[in-house]
This record gives structure tokens, C-alpha cells and sequence, in this order.
């Protein structure tokens, strides 16, 4: 009997140990195109593998130190002063790089893929519903001329990315054309009368500390969203989730991490700008335009 009561007792320790250890070892997402699994921690060592957008992966071991790699921020703009910045017909060279750390691992849908990869594109965030290859996600960027930017045939919005992820917890603001109301009436923001040219303003809370506020004045001329995202903790984390949604950038006007990360022309939109920010409450992505 004693024998049988310590074989259960050592089943329930490692039982235990298994949720602990899975308990330490979160899930991470591609949020790249696709990711390269090397041999060894070496962009020089031979490939074993490649994982495609989306694909979760299980951490094997601690990361190695921070350090550069992963891809560089885009030029600094030609009239802002920045080293080694160029006019954008010219080469550019510049030294903002990003950053991240070489992490053993192996995909969860498939084990025997198992490798080094380096972490830039690896986020603790499941990967949004989009398509790989097109310049953005979010339909905001097509600006209304097409239901998905770049001629996608799926895409998603950081609202819709939000709720989906993190679940919508409340709504406050003005009335949206879509006929969206605030969570609460007591809670609703003043649109300044009968003007339309006032201001929409739209603020969603998500669980997780997740929120996303949304402004439309002139009837679109001028949009904007802030996404505050308290699980990430880098501009590094802040540019990749971006670039996703909202696309590549054309020019850097201000590189002063952890502070902020200025960009300008984004998602083929030459009148954008978004900047990076981290704090207290995690990292946050604005996003502007004005026609």
C-alpha cells in the first residue's frame, strides 16, 4: 500500500513539474513572412528549417544575450539631421538597428522542427489574420478605396485583432457612422454640437490592459489610433506589431528609444505618420493621417 501511495505521490510531482515548466514556457508567434531555424545561434550556420507566419513555437532554453540583428529601421528623413542620412535616391546608411536574441526552439504543431532562431519576429501575441507579402494589414490603411489594403482578400483591423485576442471588455464615445454605440451613455464624448466637422471619438478596452483609441475629424481628412499594448515592452516589439498592421515605413524622423520612435509615409501612404512610444503602461503605436 505505502508503495503504491509513494508511485502516485512521484506521478503527482511530475505531473506538476510538466504544468510548471509549461507554465515557464508561453507560446511564441512568427510575426514574419516566415522564420529561418538555424543549426546553431549563427545567421551563418546552415538552415534546418523554415517556419511560416503564425506558426507557435515552445522555447527550448533561456534567450542569449540582446543584441543587433533582425533588420534595420528605415533612413533617417533627408531633412532631419540623423548619422550617415542621405538623400532617399542614395544608398542609405544608418546605425538604428533592430534588436533581439538568439532562442533555441521547435514549432508546436511540429516538434521535429526544432532549431536556433533569432527572436525579432517572435512575439508572445498570437499572429493577426493577414495576409503575408501585402504592405499592411489594417483596413484603415486602404482609406477607404477597398475593403483590404494592397488587394488582399483577408485582413484585420487592431480592433478586430484586439477583441478577438484579448476579448472587448467596454466602449465609450460618440456614435459611429457604422451605428456602433458607446458602452455606456454616461461615458459618451460630445461631437461639439451638430458640427460635421467634429471630432468621432472612439475608445475600446480590451482585457489584459488592452486599449485602442480611434479619432475621425472632417469627415476621414484626418484619422488617427492609439493601440496601447502594456505585454510589450520594446520599441524593437512596438515597430514589428506595426509593421504588420500599418506597413513599412519610408523615413525615420526621430530615433530616441525607449522614449519614442518617430516614422513618416507608411503603408504606401505618403501623408502618415506613427510613432512608438514605451512606458509604464507597455508599448504604444499611434498612427495619423491627414489628407
Amino acid at each position: 500500500m505505502l508503495r503504491i501511495s509513494m508511485i502516485a505521490l512521484g506521478c503527482l510531482i511530475f505531473a506538476g513539474m510538466a504544468t510548471a515548466a509549461k507554465a515557464e514556457n508561453p507560446p511564441l508567434y512568427v510575426w514574419a513572412d516566415s522564420l529561418t531555424l538555424h543549426a546553431a545561434p549563427s545567421f551563418s550556420a546552415s538552415t534546418v528549417a523554415e517556419l511560416a507566419y503564425g506558426t507557435a513555437v515552445e522555447p527550448l532554453s533561456a534567450p542569449d544575450p540582446l543584441m543587433s540583428g533582425g533588420g534595420v529601421y528605415p533612413p533617417m528623413h533627408e531633412d532631419a539631421p540623423g548619422p550617415l542620412a542621405k538623400p532617399p535616391s542614395e544608398p542609405q546608411l544608418h546605425g538604428f538597428s533592430l534588436h533581439g536574441h538568439w532562442l533555441k526552439l521547435r514549432s508546436r504543431g511540429n516538434p521535429a522542427r526544432e532549431g536556433f532562431a533569432f527572436d525579432t519576429y517572435l512575439l508572445p501575441l498570437p499572429a493577426p489574420r493577414c495576409e503575408p507579402g501585402r504592405s499592411s494589414c489594417d483596413p484603415v490603411t486602404a482609406l477607404g478605396w477597398a475593403l483590404c489594403p494592397d488587394k488582399a482578400t483577408v485582413c484585420e483591423s487592431i480592433e478586430d485583432y484586439s477583441a478577438r485576442v484579448f476579448g472587448e471588455r467596454a466602449q465609450a464615445g460618440t456614435v459611429q457612422s457604422d451605428g456602433v454605440q458607446p458602452a455606456e451613455p454616461s461615458q459618451q464624448a460630445s461631437t461639439q454640437g451638430d458640427d460635421a466637422d467634429a471630432p468621432v471619438k472612439i475608445e475600446r478596452r480590451y482585457d489584459r490592459g488592452v486599449v485602442v483609441y480611434s479619432e475621425n475629424v472632417f469627415d476621414g481628412d484626418l484619422q488617427g489610433k492609439r493601440w496601447t499594448l502594456p505585454m510589450l515592452h520594446s520599441i524593437d516589439q512596438a515597430y514589428v506589431v506595426m509593421r504588420r498592421f500599418f506597413g513599412s515605413c519610408r523615413y525615420l524622423n526621430v530615433y530616441e528609444p525607449p522614449r519614442e520612435v518617430d516614422l513618416q509615409g507608411c503603408g504606401k501612404i505618403e501623408n502618415v505618420t506613427i510613432v512608438l512610444s514605451t512606458g509604464k503602461d507597455g508599448a504604444v503605436i499611434d498612427w495619423g493621417y491627414m489628407d
